[in-house]
């Protein structure tokens, strides 16, 4: 079994705590621990190693750093055929890492790590008791494809921008600067202020999400199965039904930041997606229950409010877009949305 560790200095935890993390590696291990200083070097790292599923790839970083490596490593091979993945806290938001780990303080997942990676040389049964398998949510974009927990559109990259120029300059990391941006965000709707207020025109094969995400032809490449044939792979005859949105949300976590969960009809689906319409009614008012998961009578697709599970999604829309944090942008090319095999988890 090899252990590689990725660290992304310029995040304060994995910094701070790089000796910590370095000592508390189990020397009966084949240990491999990298500083990285961009995504060249990233990159560079994860093509010397021939990865094996029993091999670990330890992630040490927040989001954007998850983000990047798993799209680097998953553009080289299947995701049936990754390594064990660990994802320490070392971030700003690390809300990937906190979902999928049961601790949360950054010392305590590497004192779990230690103990998983301790078990695992010793082929103890502990460490597959630990491990608990996700699908990532991958984003086909015109030149590459992207991999990660959350794809957002709409008004919740207005929210991200700002987090990113006014509030975490200042200091202000982790979930609470996230809430904070969201509460801006929110103010921003509120009194109609661009570019908070501003809608986005979705284009999607059908006016409601449930109906849209069922007449997309999941990508069987990304589960590991034959690919379709090139008829099945074409789009269907229906034409592109235009939605002007305030936000559409599609993620593999069960929580986001702060706890939130703002969608409520995952039924067996891989993916949880949530859109609202720009005009849904009483928005604000709304929020709360938005958020939590619970919705009241008001929410519903005929006013507004659409939350599905779903596998795959087909969409056409002008603008930025963000996967965990990171973002792009895209011109109104169509992309496709889906579900990728699931991936082994170290649960710290």
């Amino acid at each position: 079994m090899t252990v590689v560790v990725i660290s992304n200095p310029r995040t304060a935890r994995a910094r701070k705590r790089h000796a910590d993390l370095q000592q508390a590696l189990p020397p009966s291990a084949d240990v491999h621990h990298h500083l990285t200083n961009d995504i060249q070097e990233a990159a560079a790292v994860l093509a010397k190693h021939d990865w094996q599923s029993e091999d670990v790839l330890v992630i040490n970083g927040g989001d954007g750093t998850a983000q990047n490596l798993l799209t680097l490593l998953l553009r080289r091979q299947a995701p049936s055929d990754a390594p064990r993945i660990a994802l320490l806290p070392g971030g700003s938001t690390n809300m990937s890492a906190f979902d999928i780990n049961t601790e949360r303080a950054y010392g305590r997942c590497v004192e779990r790590l230690r103990s998983v990676l301790t078990s695992a040389c010793g082929d103890n049964s502990q460490s597959q008791s630990a491990l608990q398998q996700r699908p990532l949510v991958r984003v086909s974009l015109p030149d590459n494809d992207q991999y990660g927990f959350f794809f957002g559109i709409g008004t919740i990259v207005q929210g991200i921008e700002f987090f990113h120029r006014r509030i975490h300059p200042g200091g202000g990391r982790h979930e609470l600067g996230a809430g904070l941006a969201m509460l801006r965000t929110l103010w921003g709707i509120a009194r109609h202020e661009p570019p908070f207020a501003e809608p986005l025109t979705l284009n999607l094969r059908s006016r409601t999400l449930a109906d849209a995400a069922a007449t997309t032809e999941p990508d069987r490449a990304a589960h590991g199965e034959s690919p379709a044939s090139p008829a099945a792979q074409r789009p269907g005859p229906d034409p592109w039904v235009p939605l002007p949105i305030r936000l559409c949300l599609i993620t593999s976590l069960n929580r986001l930041f702060l706890g939130m969960r703002p969608y409520w009809s995952r039924a067996d689906q891989p993916l949880s997606a949530t859109l609202i319409e720009a005009d849904a009614e009483r928005f604000i008012r709304s929020m709360p229950k938005l958020l939590t998961g619970k919705p009241n009578a008001n929410m519903t697709p005929q006013h507004g409010y659409h939350s599905v599970g779903l596998q795959s999604l087909r969409m056409q829309f002008n603008g930025p877009l963000t996967l965990d944090g990171e973002l792009f942008t895209n011109e109104g090319d169509t992309i496709n949305v889906d579900a990728t095999h699931p991936l082994r988890f170290l649960n710290l």
